[in-house]
């Protein structure tokens, strides 16, 4: 078996097991659109948003977005109790698998599942919300897009990490502490007079996102995940995984 025909069994796996948890992700990610939509239609029409409004369009963005590579299932809701991310490891390996096609699979997943799912998410609210497309242009809120994309196929990074090195209490605690520290940054710009949807906004309505800035994002993308790649691949190999 070829590698590339490995990663292709292992995406095949997961999604004939977890295609109800894809149509659950893009539900939610509707529904995330629909609520962010709204509080950002709410920043255009008000000259002046209260704080919370613009924290929380901030945290949804930082936070949610990246998290759509993720397969939302009952494996996410109980994985402190069942560590079901490493069983899955465990499962594909005594295929055999190896290390390098589950973890290139999973990458794929991301790269797949953040672009669509959340690309659906942010078209859905410049078509739901009028607000929206009376203050910036297509062309605008395509940018945009791209911006968010780009960040969450980067922060999506973190995720791929620690699902893979982590067990689940370890994942839980991980990821509480980000949380946690995204929370108090996103705080913490807002109380320096601007939210950062604000500061992103303003770049973005300047013209100053070239087709130069876009691609070097795009090239921060591929260095980010190729270094979170070869790190986990280094540390998956030294974990004890068992069935």
């Amino acid at each position: 078996m070829t590698q590339w025909q490995a990663v292709r069994l292992v995406g095949v796996h997961i999604l004939k097991r977890e295609w109800i948890g894809v149509v659950a992700t893009l539900i939610f990610a509707l529904y995330c659109g629909f609520v962010s939509g709204s509080m950002i239609g709410e920043y255009f029409h008000k000259a002046n948003p209260p704080g919370a409004i613009m924290s929380l369009v901030d945290l949804m963005y930082i936070v949610v977005y990246p998290f759509f590579g993720t397969i939302m299932n009952r494996s996410v809701m109980t994985i402190c109790r069942e560590d079901a991310y490493s069983k899955r490891i465990a499962v594909l390996r005594a295929l055999p698998i190896s290390f390098r096609a589950i973890l290139q699979a999973r990458l794929l997943q991301s790269f797949i599942m953040i672009p669509i799912i959340g690309g659906v998410s942010l078209i859905f609210q410049y078509v739901l919300y009028s607000k929206i497309r009376e203050a910036l242009s297509w062309t605008e809120w395509l940018t945009f897009t791209l911006l968010v994309l780009t960040y969450s196929l980067i922060a999506g990074t973190l995720y791929f990490v620690i699902e893979s090195v982590c067990n689940g209490k370890q994942y839980v605690i991980v990821y509480t502490i980000m949380m946690f520290v995204v929370i108090a940054v996103g705080i913490t710009i807002n109380l320096l007079g601007k939210s950062l949807f604000e500061r992103v906004m303003t770049f973005v309505q300047s013209g100053s996102a070239t087709i130069g800035w876009m691609l070097a994002l795009l090239v921060l993308v591929c260095v980010i995940n190729w270094l979170g790649y070869n790190f986990t691949l280094r540390r998956i190999k030294s974990r004890s995984i068992m069935l």
